[in-house]
């Protein structure tokens, strides 16, 4: 299709439908031109072709604004760390608490190296469920920490049990001595420079961090230190004095078992 134009009383053309676009959004063309093409039996003002009507239309709503780029995100490692340090302590209790409780053998589970390892792959078992449920943990809820997909909603089944692997490998190195100091000087580092934690980057996961309130961070100590309390004195402390009574001439060497 070709277009011809009057302006200024002067019939001009014909034009490219593609070329009138460009002149149109130069605010060249206001539409009150007379327009002709073969299909239309008379001169017809330009803004009423339904070839150029959405051309017409942005020109009349005005620039789209130019928005600002989206703030840096804040990587807030020391919150997170809280909340991790919190959900992995209530594990903990409710781990060897239940098996104190069930009359286990804790000392040959304390000296087991793969009991150790394998015994915290059910919390991100958990902790991959309730990112799944809620987008959150008890620890990340009550400090204000949210995880969301891309899309900004919660996390697919599949991803929050990969999230929690590469936390539980990448993050905390089996949660082995060793690895853990390796691992978590590399993860803090790589969070303090690229404002998300390595498994979030590869997950393309969003964490909002809204923060505490008084309230939620005062009921976060206060079952911090219970929970903590409860795992040292009714856990830890009885298991060290055990292992002093079984090995009076000292730590024995640790086997796998």
């Amino acid at each position: 299709m070709r277009i011809w134009i009057v302006e200024d009383d002067t019939k001009r053309g014909p034009f490219e439908v593609f070329a009138v676009r460009e002149r149109i959004e130069r605010g060249e063309l206001t539409g009150t031109e007379l327009a002709w093409h073969e299909a239309l039996d008379e001169w017809t003002p330009l803004r009423e072709l339904d070839v150029f009507e959405s051309e017409f239309a942005r020109v009349r709503s005005g620039p789209s604004p130019v928005l600002p780029p989206p703030l840096p995100l804040k990587p807030h490692p020391f919150l997170r760390l809280c909340g991790r340090a919190f959900d992995l302590t209530l594990y903990s209790l409710l781990l060897w608490g239940g098996m104190k409780l069930l009359g286990l053998d804790l000392l040959g589970a304390a000296l087991s190296p793969l009991f150790n390892i394998l015994s915290m792959l059910p919390c991100f078992v958990i902790e991959a469920a309730l990112l799944h449920l809620w987008g959150t943990t008890p620890g990340k809820a009550l400090l204000g920490i949210e995880i969301r997909s891309a899309e900004d909603e919660k996390l697919a089944v599949g991803s929050s049990i990969l999230r929690a692997l590469r936390v539980y490998i990448i993050g905390l190195g089996l949660l082995q001595p060793i690895l853990t100091l390796l691992c978590g000087a590399f993860s803090l580092w790589f969070t303090l420079r690229n404002g998300l934690a390595p498994w979030d980057v590869v997950g393309r996961n969003r964490v909002r961090v809204a923060g505490p309130t008084p309230a939620s961070l005062a009921i976060f100590v206060l079952l911090f230190l219970l929970i903590l309390g409860l795992l040292v004195l009714g856990v830890f402390l009885p298991l060290a004095l055990e292992l002093q009574e079984a090995y009076p001439q000292g730590f024995p060497a640790v086997t796998a078992t």
